[in-house]
């Protein structure tokens, strides 16, 4: 079935609640469905980022807006003072962003002689789209506990530390158990850009001997 798509205006004018332009008004843009903030573009390269929120002129006029074709985007629009005028979803120039598509970033960590695993960094994984974390799900091989962590640079900055984690606080946990998994997410960095780097860490653990973890990511 076709996914339809709004159609595209060169500029933008906003009117609010009272029929007035939206003198100075804030359009604050994130992924579709989310509270998560995306950028816009001043240019046709996408080179150039649009501040966010993108501010009216006193006519209520946008400036140029060019969207990423790869995303399904989400418009809120406010008054100048921070009042909610309206919002629309799903806003995208390729129907196949808006198509409700995941993937799975992670990696399996044991040992070579089969042994208790122990603290220290295990791997890294670089980026291939831009992508947003929805949930972190770890699975061992046994009942046993593991602490973990995340840390993000960008290719040129590689390698992480753990000051760049994007967890938050909030590690992935495994407790006396085979499995542990959280969609809430409290605290982390959960937009990953394109040539990210993650690096894996182990913080601690007890009695397992392979661990995996995988992070379920909206593309």
């Amino acid at each position: 079935m076709p996914i339809g798509a709004l159609v595209p205006l060169p500029r933008l004018q906003i009117f609010g609640p009272d029929g007035h332009v939206l003198d100075g008004g804030l359009i604050y843009t994130y992924y579709a469905g989310t509270t998560t903030p995306v950028a816009t573009y001043n240019d046709k390269d996408l080179l150039v980022a649009n501040e966010n929120p993108i501010v009216l002129s006193s006519s209520g006029v946008a400036p140029g807006i060019y969207i990423d074709p790869a995303v399904d985007y989400k418009f809120v629009v406010k008054t100048a003072t921070g009042g909610e005028v309206w919002t629309q979803d799903h806003i995208y120039l390729n129907p196949a962003a808006a198509l409700d598509r995941t993937a799975t970033y992670g990696i399996t960590i044991e040992t070579c002689a089969g042994s208790e695993i122990t603290q220290g960094i295990y791997g890294d994984l670089e980026i291939p789209c831009n992508s947003v974390i929805t949930q972190w799900t770890v699975l061992a091989d046994r009942d046993g506990s593991a602490v973990l962590d995340v840390w993000r640079s960008t290719y040129a900055a590689f390698p992480p530390t753990a000051t760049e984690t994007i967890t938050g606080g909030s590690l992935p946990t495994l407790l006396s158990g085979v499995k542990a998994q959280d969609t809430v997410l409290a605290g982390w960095t959960t937009t990953l850009l394109a040539g990210d780097i993650l690096r894996f860490n182990v913080n601690s653990a007890s009695t397992v001997t392979r661990l995996q973890l995988q992070l379920t990511v909206r593309i």
